[in-house]
């Protein structure tokens, strides 16, 4: 292995000529590549408007979720809707059955004050009318 000396020559200047320049168009790529990033930091705007069109999407995305969510909602609704009020016409209907008798009765006997309260006041006003 033979060393070289400073202001020695190698044994292949050549090689040793393109390997710098090898090198060197490395150091360079890699330092273009550091400039573009720190460039990307610096650029508040564009970071902003990037974080802005990520949470764009993501809003997108959450309002078709609960767009499709809604939509689900609903179909199971009408499904289920019929069924339920058709139950509970049935069951109205049974109680009014059930409670036919005392229904009859609260409702004659507000008749019957009503009545009352009628024949009372086309008296009273019948006794103003009439001079004693």
């Amino acid at each position: 292995m033979a060393s070289t000396l400073p202001g020695e020559s190698s044994a292949h200047p050549a090689d040793e000529a393109q390997a710098l320049r090898d090198e060197i168009e490395q150091t360079r790529e890699h330092l273009g590549d550091t400039v573009e990033q720190l460039a990307a930091k610096a650029d508040v705007k564009k970071q902003a408007r990037a974080e802005a069109a990520r949470l764009g999407a993501r809003l997108r995305v959450a309002v078709a979720r609960a767009r499709g969510q809604a939509l689900l909602t609903v179909a199971n609704a009408r499904k289920t809707a019929p069924g339920q009020a058709r139950h509970a016409l049935d069951k109205g209907a049974r109680t009014a059955r059930k409670q036919q008798g005392p229904l009859a009765a609260a409702v004659g006997a507000l008749i019957t004050a009503l009545a009352a309260l009628i024949t009372w006041k086309r008296r009273k006003q019948s006794t103003k009318a009439r001079p004693r």
